[in-house]
């Protein structure tokens, strides 16, 4: 069975499946792209890029990037928070997109309840069953079911691929503000010995 005619055959439920995908596919590229800046900044020569993590903040923010071998505690909670805040809406992305997975399975098995009591409709409206009336309205049903997982299947991989890719960069954030709480830790034992 081609694609067209899955598309056919998935009636007015084709709409909402259609929306969905769409929408699944923005918050992927956008997210993929947010997060790709993201690991590229952590990856870069620099000890930290800190303007690129906390452009938006410039005002409160304590450090520069001259001063991060003097990070101090109260400093390195402060950049955890601003991690979390950082990071929010890419989990908010994936959530909704983990969401709209499960909203096109669901409607997905909609058209396929619908198809075949639309075939046993129509069998009760001939007076008979056959092989033929039936056909119809399961072909409906299967399409839905189709259409619902094709739609589905990706979505939980971009969901999974875009978590994976936020804890790899976790990983390479937690390294570099270790790296700097360890260059304070030598920098404190020298000035005190």
């Amino acid at each position: 069975m081609e694609f067209p005619s899955i598309l056919s055959n998935s009636g007015w439920i084709a709409v909402p499946l259609i929306f969905i995908s769409m929408i699944n596919l923005g918050l992927f590229l956008y997210t993929f792209v947010f997060l790709f800046s993201l690991r590229k900044s952590l990856q870069s020569p620099r000890d930290f890029a800190l303007e690129f993590l906390f452009s938006a903040d410039e005002e409160n923010l304590k450090l520069t990037i001259e001063s991060l071998g003097q990070i101090d505690i109260a400093q390195r909670e402060y950049l955890l928070d601003r991690w979390e805040s950082f990071t929010a809406p890419i989990l908010r992305n994936a959530s909704w997109i983990n969401n709209l997975a499960a909203q096109a399975t669901l409607l997905g098995l909609l058209g396929t309840v619908l198809g075949i009591q639309e075939s046993f409709a129509a069998m009760q409206e001939m007076g008979k069953t056959t092989l033929d009336i039936f056909a119809g309205g399961v072909s409906r049903a299967l399409s839905t079911t189709i259409f619902g997982l094709s739609i589905a299947i990706p979505s939980y991989l971009m969901n999974q691929y875009l978590k994976s890719e936020l804890l790899q960069a976790s990983v390479l954030f937690q390294d570099k503000l270790m790296k700097l709480s360890e260059r304070n830790a030598i920098g404190k034992s020298k000035t005190n010995a």
